[in-house]
């Protein structure tokens, strides 16, 4: 019922685009399961903390990372190859400041359920009302960037692309 999520081997990333969609789709699949975890009445405790670990670790994380990778490394080239990305740009910050703020509200329950698996019906509530909005957001703003923004990394220069690419990777690196 509620399963582990996995990544695709960095080898398969061909370019930025390539990335920020396989990050997409890890955003969609989180997105199911924190779905998924509201929805059950199931789970046992050890599948609800391991769902709670996974969407607490990933949207806690990981989606920073891909928000500082479109912020920092997309937002700044865009606008300088492109200025009527600007709307589109200033849209995709706004949109990244309102999950912010919802995540805001739900990495801490998550968090409460990895200590605490039972308290998923406690907080059900809280969790059902803030995931739907999320899902929600996430649906308009993921479709919002493959259709406007992502194309438009396409445009730029190749060592401009391999640039994105590399800040991308060394965001998640390791500290040496």
């Amino acid at each position: 019922m509620l399963h582990r999520i996995g990544r695709r081997p960095a080898d398969e990333i061909e370019g930025p685009v390539q990335a920020l969609l396989a990050c997409h789709q890890r955003i969609r699949s989180f997105t199911a399961l924190a779905q998924r975890l509201i929805s059950t009445t199931s789970a046992s405790s050890g599948e609800v903390t391991e769902a709670a670990t996974q969407l607490e670790r990933y949207f806690g994380i990981a989606l920073p990372l891909h928000v500082a990778d479109e912020e920092a490394s997309i937002r700044p080239r865009l606008l300088a190859i492109d200025p009527s990305l600007e709307r589109a740009l200033a849209a995709m910050t706004e949109e990244h400041e309102t999950i912010e703020l919802g995540l805001g509200r739900l990495v801490p329950l998550w968090a409460c359920l990895v200590r605490t698996p039972d308290a998923l019906e406690r907080e059900r509530s809280a969790l059902e009302g803030d995931t739907s909005r999320l899902r929600d957001v996430f649906g308009d703003h993921l479709a919002s960037e493959e259709s406007r923004i992502f194309p438009a990394i396409d445009r730029l220069p190749p060592d401009e692309r391999a640039a994105i690419l590399q800040e991308m990777q060394a965001r998640r690196a390791p500290p040496r």
